[in-house]
């Protein structure tokens, strides 16, 4: 998922989880990011401005919030859906969800992966680093989050 521009310094975090449902309604549900916000927290909203273009508003310290475009950069129907913001964003930031067939049947293996680069390179990095486990545990809840949603059949996209 990184590509040539993206600094050493970015963090990666990356979870999974397994969810009784198809992969058809559970891409389609996360292809359609005004989704978003239902799961990840974080997000406050996004507007969907085309078929690869959104505006991603997000909750920041002090109750600043941030905005800034994201564009879908690559996608394989039913397995793979990646994004990345745009260069000027106050948190440069990309991600990847992909979606595979689980071992038992109709349900879905879901990987996320989100990157990103703490403002201040190396030394924010360095602190960043200290809330990490914090990060990838607010991602597992995103994802239980969407497995209770998805298993629940609230899909509606």
């Amino acid at each position: 998922m990184a590509t040539e521009n993206e600094r050493n310094d970015w963090i990666s975090i990356e979870e999974s989880i397994t969810v009784r449902r198809p992969i058809p309604p559970l891409f389609e549900f996360w292809r359609n990011f005004a989704n978003l916000p239902r799961f990840l927290k974080h997000i406050r909203s996004v507007r969907v401005l085309n078929s690869t273009e959104s505006i991603w508003e997000v909750a920041g310290p002090f109750g600043k919030n941030f905005s800034w475009k994201t564009r879908i950069v690559a996608e394989r129907r039913n397995a793979l859906i990646e994004w990345k913001a745009e260069p000027t964003a106050p948190l440069p930031n990309a991600g990847c969800v992909r979606f595979a067939r689980a071992e038992t049947a109709d349900s879905t293996l879901i990987d996320l992966t989100l990157r990103y680069a703490p403002p201040g390179g190396i030394l924010a990095r360095s602190l960043a680093s200290l809330f990490l486990a914090d990060s990838a545990q607010q991602i597992r809840q995103a994802l239980r989050a969407f497995k209770r949603t998805a298993e629940r059949a609230e899909l509606a996209a």
